[in-house]
């Protein structure tokens, strides 16, 4: 089921651990009505971001691990 869902929404549900599939369907209804438009463009962003300087998912050159 959660493979299947926006990642910003199946983020939603890893953080807030619902206890059975209807609560989890429910809690993803939820919040994909939801106005919250600016906490899904950062989960989004987060998620397909790539940094230049490593290449690795997550984040951007400026807050790499690495450098």
């Amino acid at each position: 089921f959660q493979q299947g869902l926006k990642p910003a929404t199946s983020n939603h549900l890893r953080e807030h651990h619902p206890q059975n599939l209807d609560a989890a369907m429910e809690l993803a209804l939820r919040f994909d009505h939801s106005g919250d438009t600016a906490q899904r463009r950062t989960v989004d962003w987060e998620a397909t971001a790539i940094c230049h300087r490593c290449k690795e998912p997550g984040h951007i050159a400026p807050h790499c691990p690495k450098k």
